[in-house]
């Protein structure tokens, strides 16, 4: 007759292993959330590129309106920008309360140079 000797894991075995996933799992999440917020900032820096771009061709194409212009908020422009097609999907990571600040490079008639400012939105020209 043969005597099977099953040893299971103990308690301690047990917890040790438990401990160890919960460890490994809170690496894991947070390394996914710094992931995923360096991301939201990559697609807000990109989406922020995109509306000064729109902007400066939206002003090239429409000059009469740039002479008292020196700074125009986000929330403005943005419906301009679609609606002339120069942007062609809605820019949802830019806060429209941001602005692009228009100023004329070293006072020449004609050249205006674009910097796209965070709110709160003070643009020295």
């Amino acid at each position: 007759m043969k005597i099977h000797d099953f040893r299971g894991f103990t308690l301690v075995e047990l917890l040790a292993v438990i401990i160890i996933v919960g460890i490994l799992s809170t690496i894991g999440i947070v390394a996914v959330t710094r992931l995923i917020s360096s991301a939201n900032k990559a697609e807000k820096e990109q989406q922020q590129k995109m509306i000064l771009i729109a902007t400066k061709s939206y002003y090239q194409d429409h000059r009469g309106e740039l002479s008292n212009v020196q700074s125009v908020y986000i929330s403005q422009i943005k419906p301009k920008l679609i609606a002339g097609k120069y942007l062609t999907e809605d820019i949802d990571k830019v806060n429209g309360n941001d602005c692009i600040c228009i100023e004329t490079e070293n006072n020449s008639i004609g050249k205006y140079k674009y910097r796209y400012k965070e709110a709160p939105c003070q643009c020295n020209n």
